[in-house]
């Protein structure tokens, strides 16, 4: 993580805003969001997914010094951990889908706002919900997958039987299987609306998937020949006005800079490639809707904890914010021998 934007953060994080002096230039700049927390970790097997969204709320002020007006939507949250693996059909009727019906019916109702959506998992299963209602709310919409997996794996080809590697085949209805086991998901994901950017981490069955259905798809290895900047103009080019929904994964963000997720995959996205992201994204993209998952706070280091929550909310920053709406001053960091000792001054 750059030292900038760790010197900016780590102090709102542990101890509130009190530390901060923010000017705003206009209040007519601030932007405002829903946030939407959905702690649902039934999709793989390590705990601390589901206290993610709680999590999360302790560093939304770096959202809020920004000018970014935060509206709490409450937080939908398994009652336990949750453990099930998924090698066929018969496996999901053993199931009750209470959480993902009840975040779809509350994702599709936000997105009748005119607020944009932040849905704060929890693990990528969450997608189901999340995507699927944005679908049924924008049928002209696209959708970013921001991932180092395609999660686009059926049950009877998955190699882990984990549900966070199978919402995109899902959602995509292969075989018909949304329509036999989820029924709460009114409208199919057509593969013309997708776009995989960071993959790097792909089992047969979908590499095969991707190519068969022509998914526009964006591999680690495009992005670092092409560069980010060619990568960025053939997506906004493809997805032009149409409204986006963009599922993030933070295993598709190098793990030196966020490490404190369940399945990190080395050579990740950058934190240059993230900034340009979200800001061509600002700029040039109708975003509605955004998903941030897989942020586990049982995983790492309270410093790693630190780094991984504020590298997500740095990319939602420049994602949301007004360019030029704020003045935010810059924390320096004081000397120290370990890491659990770093402290922060403003």
């Amino acid at each position: 993580m750059g030292p900038i934007i760790l010197a900016t953060a780590c102090r709102i994080a542990r101890h509130g805003k009190t530390g901060a002096k923010v000017f705003f230039k206009e209040a007519s700049l601030k932007a405002g969001i829903h946030f939407s927390g959905l702690g649902i970790e039934l999709g793989q097997m390590h705990r601390g997914l589901k206290d993610s969204p709680e999590k999360a709320l302790q560093y939304i002020s770096i959202l809020e010094n920004a000018g970014i007006e935060v509206e709490n939507q409450g937080v939908i949250a398994m009652a336990k951990h949750g453990r099930a693996k998924f090698f066929n059909e018969s496996d999901l009727k053993k199931i009750g889908w209470s959480h993902f019906e009840e975040a779809y019916h509350k994702t599709f109702r936000l997105l009748q706002s005119n607020k944009k959506l932040l849905n704060w998992g929890g693990d990528h299963s969450i997608a189901l919900a999340t995507v699927g209602a944005f679908v049924e709310a924008f049928p002209d919409g696209h959708v970013i997958w921001i991932d180092a997996h395609a999660d686009l794996n059926l049950p009877s080809y998955s190699l882990t039987g984990n549900l966070h590697g199978m919402p995109m085949a899902m959602l995509l209805n292969l075989n018909n299987i949304a329509r036999y086991n989820f029924n709460w998901i009114k409208s199919q994901l057509k593969p013309e609306k997708i776009v995989y950017i960071g993959l790097r981490s792909l089992d047969p069955f979908e590499e095969e998937t991707i190519e068969k259905l022509g998914i526009t798809a964006f591999t680690r290895r495009r992005v670092r020949k092409w560069g980010i900047d060619n990568v960025l103009n053939e997506v906004i080019h493809k997805i032009g006005k149409n409204p986006v929904h963009i599922s993030f994964d933070i295993d598709s963000v190098d793990p030196r800079i966020a490490p404190s997720t369940g399945v990190p995959v080395n050579d990740g996205l950058s934190e240059e490639e993230l900034m340009k992201m979200s800001e061509r994204f600002r700029s040039s993209l109708d975003i509605r809707s955004i998903d941030m998952v897989e942020l586990n706070p049982l995983i790492g280091t309270t410093l790693q904890v630190d780094q991984t929550f504020i590298t997500a909310m740095h990319f939602l920053k420049n994602l949301f914010a007004h360019p030029g709406g704020f003045d935010e001053s810059m924390g320096q960091r004081n000397q120290a021998k370990h890491p659990s000792q770093v402290e922060w001054a403003f």
